[in-house]
């Protein structure tokens, strides 16, 4: 294991292993190959057996003659939360069937976090390898489903699932009849474990084999993690023409030209998760239509072990039906882009509308700003007109012209008011200049040494 991958596990170890009491850390189920007498083969399957203990694990460990599957299951209570088995027993299981590390990247997809991340499941990973003449040959791989989450008050009746899944075929280059095959389920709904239990004790002597076995584990797998996914686009499109109809009928303005149109933040936040919840879609599609193509030359590079071009290939069937299931799946993707191009479509709308109310708003922001700026001006030219009267009034209202013997007379004192008020006059206009031109300076950086250097041109 490389040195990452090792901190990536140890760091995320405690939220990823917790056994819970009362809950099966381990379930394992035992698919037995019989003679029926008449030279086909039969599929029994043993007894669930639930396993806590590395004894216990140890003890389950030992294959029998006519062992041909061994499915190993563990469960979680629920989502983003830790699975029922506590590291010593998964280190011991990873060592008891010496489990390649590439299945580490896998139970990385799950335990406790507080929001999914669609980019952090890894591709399926493979390794072959040989003891002798035995062959290895292991998958690991994650794949997602779509389930109601049965909440009352959430914002999505939808919650997007996870299951692990490993497979280990063990063959012999020359007798067929030694194959065993070893899978770990992790996280299974109900429905895809009660499945593949089904399917693999179902008597049909097409699958007494673990070539055959492997098969049915992975179409039971896909086939269920494709279920709901036309229910949930269903939703999708449903949430997005409620919002469209929102937007599409209301009016601009209401039945006075003063009210604006009734959008309020919640529509582009509504709009803006269904944008996730589809990006989000599409990154999870694209990856099971190549998880599905993966499975299939996994699954094609088994059967070629046994099987030779002059002989019929049985797992012909199965192969056609995973071609069809990433069929499916390129399908549901095809859709979904039509899908996101349709919110983006509404997204646009939305906001040139909402431009629109803006540019409706500063338009009459602009009118009243004029009909502010006619009043002030108005009152502007009222002072300019009172106030020459305003000066003669206020200058003989002061000692400096009195009324002696019926006559005017000026005081020698008033040059004193003229000599001081014009000075002061010019200090207050200079004063004007020099803020004006600092704050246009702020604004308009430069200009005012563009026009120095002009002045200095024409000079």
């Amino acid at each position: 294991m490389d040195q990452y991958l090792i901190e990536r596990v140890n760091t995320r170890s405690s939220k990823i292993f917790k056994e819970k009491h009362g809950r099966a850390q381990l379930e394992l189920s035992i698919i037995d190959r019989i003679h029926d007498g008449s030279g086909d083969y039969v599929l029994a399957r043993q007894p669930k057996t639930q396993i806590n203990q590395i004894e216990e694990l140890k003890k389950s460990s030992t294959q029998t003659s006519n062992e041909c599957s061994r499915i190993y299951t563990i469960q979680h209570t629920r989502s983003w939360t830790t699975l029922d088995i506590s590291r010593p027993l998964f280190d011991q299981l990873l060592d008891t069937h010496k489990i390649f590390n590439g299945l580490w990247r896998t139970i990385l997809a799950f335990g406790m976090r507080l929001c999914e991340n669609e980019y952090g499941f890894p591709l399926p990973l493979t390794r072959e390898s040989r003891s002798g003449k035995i062959i290895h040959q292991e998958l690991a791989y994650v794949i997602q489903r779509v389930e109601r989450n049965g909440r009352l008050n959430s914002e999505s009746p939808w919650s997007i699932r996870q299951t692990g899944v490993y497979q280990k075929l063990t063959q012999s280059e020359r007798n067929l009849e030694d194959a065993k095959a070893l899978f770990l389920l992790v996280a299974p709904s109900s429905a895809t474990e009660n499945s593949v239990l089904d399917e693999l004790s179902r008597k049909a002597s097409e699958w007494a084999d673990s070539t055959g076995s492997a098969l049915c584990v992975h179409g039971c797998v896909v086939a269920e993690s494709l279920k709901g996914w036309v229910d949930y686009m269903c939703w999708l499109e449903e949430q997005l023409k409620l919002k469209s109809a929102r937007i599409m009928t209301s009016s601009i303005y209401g039945g006075s030209d003063t009210r604006p149109i009734g959008f309020v933040e919640k529509d582009r936040q509504g709009l803006k998760q269904l944008e996730e919840y589809i990006n989000d879609l599409l990154v999870i599609l694209r990856n099971k239509v190549h998880s599905i193509g993966r499975i299939k030359r996994s699954c094609l590079q088994y059967c070629s072990v046994h099987r030779s071009d002059k002989q019929p290939c049985i797992c012909l069937r199965a192969m056609e039906e995973l071609e069809e299931y990433a069929a499916e799946a390129q399908n549901y993707q095809d859709r979904v882009k039509v899908l996101q191009t349709e919110v983006q479509s509404v997204q646009s709308c939305l906001s040139d509308l909402l431009r629109y109310q803006e540019s409706a708003d500063i338009k009459q922001l602009t009118i009243r700003n004029a009909l502010d700026a006619t009043a002030v001006k108005l009152l502007t030219i009222i002072t300019i007109l009172f106030l020459p009267l305003t000066l003669v009034e206020n200058f003989f209202s002061t000692q400096f012209v009195t009324t002696v013997g019926g006559g005017l007379q000026v005081s020698v004192y008033a040059l004193i008011m003229v000599a001081v008020s014009l000075p002061l006059t010019g200090l207050v206009f200079l004063g004007w200049r020099f803020w004006l031109r600092h704050e246009y300076s702020r604004f308009h950086p430069g200009s005012f040494q563009r026009e120095d250097s002009k002045a200095e041109e024409i000079v």
